[in-house]
């Protein structure tokens, strides 16, 4: 399995806390993990995934803050972490993502501003922020 470069478990019943050892799945380039029930914090394993272009985590019960490691998935494109129980600020991190495209973080308990470094992001197309308590 350490050659897989696609998973998709959308919408099915898996629960609990989301492996670390997904950070092992080095050519991992595009997952969706969207409409479970997985739950704690997203692993901070998942900047070891330098290859993933797409990752749909959103519509679980994931808590915690968004990790900061996810900045070094510089192919990163389409980030949807949308509709969980996520709390903190949005990483500065996240603008090193020079190639993304779409950043769909709403419907969350974010805190703090929406940086300027958002400008940063040139092929970004797409930002939802909306239903947060977000500031700027």
């Amino acid at each position: 399995m350490s050659d897989l470069k696609g998973l998709h478990i959308f919408e099915n019943n898996f629960k609990g806390d989301f492996p670390s050892e997904i950070g092992e799945l080095k050519y991992l380039s595009y997952t969706r993990f969207n409409g479970n029930e997985f739950t704690g914090n997203l692993p901070t394993q998942l900047g070891q995934l330098v290859q993933l272009n797409e990752f749909w985590s959103h519509e679980n019960l994931f808590t915690g803050p968004i990790p900061s490691q996810l900045g070094r998935m510089s192919r990163m494109r389409d980030l949807r972490l949308w509709g969980n129980q996520l709390v903190g600020t949005i990483p500065d991190e996240l603008y090193n993502l020079k190639k993304l495209f779409r950043l769909s973080v709403r419907e969350m308990a974010l805190t703090g501003t929406l940086s300027t470094l958002v400008g940063q992001l040139s092929e970004l197309t797409q930002i939802k922020v909306s239903t947060n308590q977000l500031t700027g």
